[in-house]
């Protein structure tokens, strides 16, 4: 892989580095587009949160460790 090409590995945007400031804006964009999308349902309050910690919170856990917080 050339220095310029980026790949896409399990939602991971990578190349030779990750560009650290997009991915976190990425990440954040989703996470949020996740809990508002949950946030218009018509759950109770328990069913929120637990579809919160099921459908949005995984995509920040995933990259904690790959992207530099």
């Amino acid at each position: 892989m050339r220095l310029d090409e980026t790949g896409k590995y399990l939602g991971i945007e990578e190349c030779k580095g990750i560009n650290n400031s997009q991915m976190k804006d990425s990440l954040m964009r989703e996470y949020y587009h996740r809990v508002q999308q949950i946030l218009k349902t018509e759950l109770n309050s328990k069913n929120k949160i637990t579809a919160i910690n099921t459908f949005a919170v995984p995509v920040l856990v995933y990259s904690l460790g790959i992207v530099n917080c």
